[in-house]
């Protein structure tokens, strides 16, 4: 996967092949290398890194000291259990843990910095800043972090509520839930559903973009009969709770639990109004903290 002069290449294994494999990347490694200096191009091995990605229980289990390493143009790379790429930060297990704490951070600091503004600013003057600074940090591929254990996004939760209570100087003991309503703002979770309703839509109506327009079946195109509406779409099978907060899964799930009037918009404009006031109800419980 080549992303300017960001370069990533991934072999999908099982845990057994895992010292063969090894071997094929380093093959890999060599020939990109090769080519580089071949066009005048050169590696950067002190940015290289390398990680092996799978659930918990089989990343335990490695021992990361008896592995043949890797190296790039004769320099060694080091193994790495988490990495930020593209401004997302990737760790092994794919828990999404490092990157929220990284979220929380950069919101924590950008809210101190506001605050020690904060008798020269007007309420909306506050709510403007929140809006153009905070929730670009919260915003940047939710769809993917979102997916994650409950903890991290209420830790995000907790943040962007400090961020409320600076807007109206409320006290912590405040009950939160009628300023959000006054604001007219979704919880984290919400506007998670949010971006992923708008992708959804983007891909039904816009069939892009194409790397997931394949993944995305309608139950009509696929002439299915037993579901609830036609323009429902078909749910894949999943036995486990980390594979159902996928975006194949989540996505179709909360397609089909939209009413028609929300799916059946004729514009994106429409459909994203519409879809925020639907989701609106869902900030009266639980963003107390």
């Amino acid at each position: 996967m080549l992303y300017a002069d960001d370069l990533q290449i991934y072999l999908h294994i099982k845990p057994c092949d895992l010292a063969s494999a090894l071997v094929l990347v380093q093959r890999d490694i060599d020939s990109i290398c090769e080519w580089a200096v071949s066009n005048c191009l050169s590696v950067n091995p002190s940015k290289t890194r390398c990680m092996i990605l799978g659930s918990a229980r089989y990343i335990n289990q490695i021992d990361f000291d008896c592995l043949p390493y890797l190296s790039a143009d004769g320099t060694r790379i080091p193994y790495s259990t988490s990495t930020r790429n593209l401004g997302l930060t990737i760790d092994s297990a794919l828990s999404w843990n490092v990157h929220t704490t990284n979220v929380c951070s950069q919101i924590v600091r950008t809210l101190y910095l506001l605050k020690t503004n904060r008798n020269s600013l007007s309420m909306e003057l506050r709510k403007l800043l929140v809006s153009s600074l905070i929730f670009p940090i919260i915003d940047y591929c939710l769809i993917i972090y979102g997916a994650t254990a409950a903890s991290n996004l209420n830790r995000v939760q907790v943040a962007l509520n400090s961020c409320v209570r600076f807007i109206f100087d409320a006290k912590r003991d405040e009950h939160i839930s009628p300023y959000y309503a006054e604001l007219d703002w979704l919880t984290v979770s919400s506007r998670r559903l949010k971006y992923l309703g708008l992708l959804v839509y983007q891909i039904i109506n816009m069939g892009s973009p194409t790397y997931l327009a394949t993944s995305v079946i309608s139950a009509s195109s696929a002439g299915v009969r037993t579901v609830r509406r036609a323009n429902d779409l078909i749910v894949p099978i999943h036995r486990t709770e980390f594979y159902r907060h996928s975006f194949h899964v989540s996505a179709a799930l909360f397609w089909n639990s939209l009413p028609n009037a929300v799916r059946n918009s004729t514009s994106q404009r429409t459909f994203k109004s519409r879809l925020h006031q639907f989701l609106l109800p869902s900030i009266a419980p639980g963003v107390t903290h």
